[in-house]
């Protein structure tokens, strides 16, 4: 996605191959840029026990031939009957002072890319939180600061 910081740019998040195709060899005097993904504030440690934070966010896009639709259920982790859940985790987006971003939903385990780490700050994955109170979400159902 883009740089936390950056008001341009894309808002969604994307999953880039390992080995790139290009169309030109041209370049950009005035590209609009994409960064990697990175672990904010997720409790720090993954379900396994491992250090997460500033780690960098692996990438899954999977197809299911047999399934005609999709959907995700924020903060639920069991599908309506008849349906059969694919896998399960949190709700992530970008820090709300921070530029928009899309909300995407990570796998519970949290995996990071092997050998990746650093404070590099580019497009952030911070855990997602009702704000009970501010704008129409039910305080009796929804708990403050408890990750979605």
């Amino acid at each position: 996605g883009s740089f936390y910081s950056h008001t341009g740019g894309g808002s969604n998040h994307l999953c880039l191959p390992f080995n790139p195709q290009y169309t030109t060899s041209a370049s950009s005097s005035t590209p609009s840029l994409i960064y990697g993904g990175e672990y904010q504030r997720l409790n720090n440690v993954n379900s396994r026990g491992a250090a997460i934070e500033d780690r960098n966010v692996p990438c899954a896009v999977c197809d299911v031939a047999s399934r005609s639709r999709v959907l995700m259920l924020p903060a639920r982790n069991e599908c309506p009957s008849a349906w059969t859940r694919e896998y399960y985790g949190f709700l992530v987006a970008e820090y709300h002072a921070h530029k928009k971003s899309e909300y995407v939903c990570v796998d519970r385990e949290m995996r990071a890319l092997p050998g990746r780490a650093g404070n590099q700050d580019g497009d952030l994955f911070y855990g997602v939180s009702a704000d009970c109170g501010h704008g129409g979400i039910d305080c009796t159902t929804y708990q403050a600061s408890k990750p979605l």
